[in-house]
């Protein structure tokens, strides 16, 4: 533990050490996080509609340190800052660097770590669910997926080619700046336009089942609780099909 501005201690070893609690959190950071550098100093934020997910990283870093809450869209974001300097060299030696929407590329993670990393990104910019749907095949049924959505070009790429690696069958798509700033989206009746294309990784049925497993392995040491229920879900579901 390190004590920084004379107020908090931080579990900079965390971090540091290097294993899969340090990858989840990089992970977590890459996505739903970001780092600044300032004339005099540096510090790291990490937002989140899931506040028990926050909780659960801010005991690891710092169990002293508040959750902020604000307002957005009419839905509650809650906030955990890191002002250490230690910590946010070691984020941004592992490609957490200031302004990294669109240029973030996959760090160079231990083979044993890669499914906690991709859960962390998961669990910052990723989606999962269980969907009524229709086909001519199949009638209504329930269809069980996932995906993971980045700004940035490369990092899609290389998650993509990752995971071709590993046979897990997904789908890599482009969601382009015209399209999306055809869809009208608002905040607070103000019209918000995208800067930039996004890129989508599609996860579904055995695709979904797969990925899943992976990450949200038996007994992983911290995941946010929401989508860890519903990966064990997807996950429960075609166990049971396969028996």
């Amino acid at each position: 533990m390190r004590k920084t501005n004379g107020k908090y201690n931080y579990n900079i070893e965390s971090l540091t050490r290097e294993d899969d609690l340090s990858y989840y959190l990089l992970g977590a950071f890459i996505t739903d996080g970001c780092v600044k550098v300032l004339k005099d100093y540096k510090y790291a934020t990490i937002t989140s509609k899931d506040e028990d997910w926050l909780k659960q990283i801010r005991d690891i870093l710092c169990p002293e340190k508040p959750i902020h809450q604000r307002k957005n869209n009419l839905r509650n974001i809650y906030i955990l800052n890191i002002n250490n300097t230690l910590m946010c060299d070691w984020l941004i030696a592992h490609n957490c660097v200031p302004a990294k929407s669109r240029i973030v590329e996959l760090p160079d993670i231990p083979k044993q770590y890669l499914p906690d990393f991709i859960r962390g990104c998961m669990d910052g910019d990723g989606s999962l669910g269980t969907y009524r749907c229709h086909s001519k095949s199949n009638g209504d049924h329930i269809r069980r997926n996932c995906s993971f959505a980045t700004g940035s070009k490369k990092f899609a790429e290389q998650l993509h080619s990752l995971l071709e690696g590993r046979d897990i069958k997904h789908c890599l798509y482009v969601r382009t700046k015209a399209a999306l700033n055809k869809r009208e989206s608002k905040i607070n009746g103000r019209k918000i336009k995208s800067n930039g294309d996004f890129y989508s990784i599609s996860f579904s049925g055995k695709g979904a089942y797969n990925f899943l497993r992976w990450l949200y392995y038996p007994r992983h040491r911290t995941s946010m609780p929401r989508k860890n229920a519903l990966a064990q879900e997807i996950i429960r579901h075609y166990n049971s099909v396969q028996v």
